[in-house]
């Protein structure tokens, strides 16, 4: 029976990507791992959520305000 392990990303705007999707499941480990996007990374290995991360982004730069 294939049971392939797969990493997911989600982004925070709701984008779904497979970051990796074999039947080794080191890779996919590797994928996790290597992750640094802002969102949710799953690591689903041999069809079982094994691990999940979140990653909040950098927050934007204030405005300063002018000397008068």
């Amino acid at each position: 029976m294939l049971k392939p392990s797969v990493t997911i990303h989600r982004s925070a705007k709701g984008v779904v990507k497979v970051l990796e999707c074999s039947e080794d499941a080191g890779k996919c480990l590797d994928a996790y791992k290597a992750c640094e996007e802002p969102g949710e990374i799953v690591y689903i290995r041999k069809g079982h959520t094994d691990k999940q991360k979140k990653i909040v982004g950098q927050p934007a730069p204030k405005a300063k305000k002018a000397k008068k």
